[in-house]
């Protein structure tokens, strides 16, 4: 028989693996089959231990990939927000114009009615979130990577007040928010919607 000192460093780990849990190995103690079968040899079954302690070894791995993945996958929301012609703030807006959420949600936007798109405004974007601009007419999802505010419009009708805000992980508005450059409408619809929200 073998002993630990024929075996190289891995193969010896999974063996030991196999003594302590008391796991016989599957592979039976004779191969072939009729008049013919014989008795496995040292490296066979060697080779058969070895190769078994590899695949519960990737197992254990996957398997605790996705009890680390849990908590992540149960607990981040998809937050939806339609694009309107019109809705219970006017006319030309996003639905709802206001968004909590948390650092792993997404938002989705939904090209309710055509004509509309969504993105970031640059200098209303917080580090870490990357930028991100829908195309006219189309659905768009946005993954939100960072704590911070966001400050959302639809690029045709910004001048109408289509805008709306993302707020990540109860993240306070910061001083400059509203300093970004942007037509008195829409700046006048992001201060009605930061005081609906008491963050104003």
């Amino acid at each position: 028989m073998f002993s630990r000192a024929d075996l190289d460093e891995n193969e010896a780990t999974f063996v030991m693996g196999f003594l302590m849990k008391k796991t016989p190995p599957t592979r039976p103690r004779y191969q072939g089959g009729g008049s013919r079968e014989r008795p496995c040899s040292d490296a066979s079954l060697r080779a058969t231990i070895y190769q078994e302690g590899k695949e519960m070894t990737f197992k254990t791995i996957i398997a605790a990939s996705l009890l680390a993945l849990a908590p992540v996958l149960a607990s981040a929301e998809v937050h939806e927000v339609k694009m309107l012609n019109k809705g219970e703030a006017g006319v030309m807006v996003f639905e709802p114009r206001f968004v909590s959420a948390a650092v792993g949600d997404t938002v989705k936007f939904l090209p309710t009615d055509k004509g509309h798109n969504a993105e970031s405004i640059k200098g209303m974007l917080p580090e870490g979130q990357e930028e991100f601009t829908g195309k006219i007419n189309q659905e768009i999802d946005v993954e939100l990577t960072a704590e911070g505010v966001i400050g959302v419009e639809c690029k045709p009708h910004k001048g109408m007040g289509m805008v709306m805000v993302i707020q990540v992980a109860d993240a306070p508005v910061p001083d400059n928010f509203l300093e970004a450059k942007m037509p008195k409408k829409a700046k006048q619809a992001f201060e009605e919607i930061l005081t609906e929200a008491s963050l104003n």
